[in-house]
């Protein structure tokens, strides 16, 4: 094959690869041979080897040092009458940053229900950035929770949980509850547990799920800020919701296409707003460089109503995931391709520091491969 890739862990014998070595008759082949985990690079070109090694004994760095390539929050709504919320509920976790407003293309927060969210935050690049976790309303509308629980870089055990009893942490007009610095470091979970003692460690894929989530909930935050009026498609009557609200679709090796179902509201039927863009994955220099490009959006509204939707729509993709360069047909940087820029790339140019990429492909499913 032309690429051989052996997982860590995996028991390669010496006269395998003499053999493989052996039979690259006429052919350049490049083996990369990881022995056992953190030890050496063997690098084998043509018949005669050429063996060079490097030292894969990385150390960890110390806990709030540790890069966040994610962050999560799982919220569980309280049951009852008025625990849910029709509104957007918003999270900070940092004073730099914007208010985070959570909202998917789903029936956010019913009672009872437990909903996961992506925070997106150009200021916690770090577990020290993070200063304080705050959830917090908008509009009048209230809000009973039951559950908090802070996921940090896919790991499936949380940082930080906050449970409450009863009808569960009611908030209302507008109002706030906030977690310290010191109340969340109390927890624990935060440090370097069992749990968490690969927390450090860079991801080898990002899966589809992730990029979905990303989307959804970059798309979702800038819906809560735009004065345009869009919102998330719906099935209700007429209907502006053709499938998930956030689909994703593999293009080829390096490209994925989304394709984003919203609606404009309005007193009278709400007009469909279907947009569509690719996200299109390279790796650089040892860092995961995400572009956007070929934005295309639809409407069924008619006559000067197209032209305010083409602005609007430009506006909402331009702060959610990327700016259009104008009269290039390409998107510079916006909060999701800003994410991805540092969000799952490590201090490549650091000594000790694993570089995030060497290649990367997107597999068949539509996953990212990082190699």
């Amino acid at each position: 094959k032309p690429k051989t890739f052996i997982r860590v862990g995996k028991t390669i014998k010496l006269f395998f690869m003499k053999k493989i070595i052996q039979t690259a008759v006429n052919k350049t082949l490049v083996l990369l041979i990881l022995l056992t985990p953190g030890s050496h690079w063997f690098i084998a070109n043509g018949q005669e080897p050429v063996v060079f090694v490097k030292d894969l004994n990385y150390t960890p760095p110390a806990f709030e040092n540790i890069v966040v390539h994610r962050i999560q929050l799982k919220l569980t709504t309280a049951t009852g009458s008025g625990a849910g919320n029709d509104e957007s509920p918003y999270a900070l976790l940092n004073y730099g940053d914007k208010k985070f407003y959570l909202c998917k293309g789903i029936d956010n927060f019913e009672p009872g229900h437990t909903d996961s969210y992506d925070i997106l935050t150009t200021h916690v690049k770090t577990i020290k950035d993070i200063q304080f976790l705050r959830l917090g309303l908008k509009g009048n509308d209230s809000w009973c929770i039951r559950k908090i629980q802070l996921f940090i870089n896919n790991n499936l055990v949380p940082l930080f949980t906050k449970e409450f009893t009863g009808n569960g942490y009611c908030l209302t007009n507008r109002g706030a509850v906030t977690f310290s610095s010191g109340l969340l470091r109390n927890s624990p979970e935060w440090g370097y547990t069992t749990a968490h003692r690969d927390l450090w460690k860079m991801p080898t894929i990002i899966n589809t799920h992730m990029i979905k989530s990303l989307v959804e909930c970059s798309i979702g935050n800038q819906l809560s800020y735009s004065s345009a009026g869009f919102a998330w498609g719906t099935s209700n009557w007429p209907s502006t919701l053709w499938g998930d609200a956030v689909e994703l679709s593999r293009v080829n090796d390096s490209v994925i296409h989304v394709d984003l179902d919203l609606e404009r509201t309005l007193n009278g039927p709400n007009p469909e707003v279907d947009i569509d863009f690719d996200l299109h994955f390279k790796c650089r220099n040892g860092k995961i460089v995400v572009t956007v490009n070929n934005l295309k959006s639809s409407s069924n509204w008619v006559g000067g109503a197209q032209e305010f939707f083409r602005e609007a729509t430009a506006d909402l993709i331009g702060y959610a995931i990327a700016e259009l360069v104008p009269g290039a047909g390409v998107i510079a940087a916006g909060l999701l391709t800003e994410y991805f820029s540092f969000g799952v790339n490590f201090g490549v140019d650091s000594p000790g520091v694993q570089a995030s990429c060497r290649t990367i492909r997107v597999a068949a499913n539509g996953d990212v491969l990082l190699y």
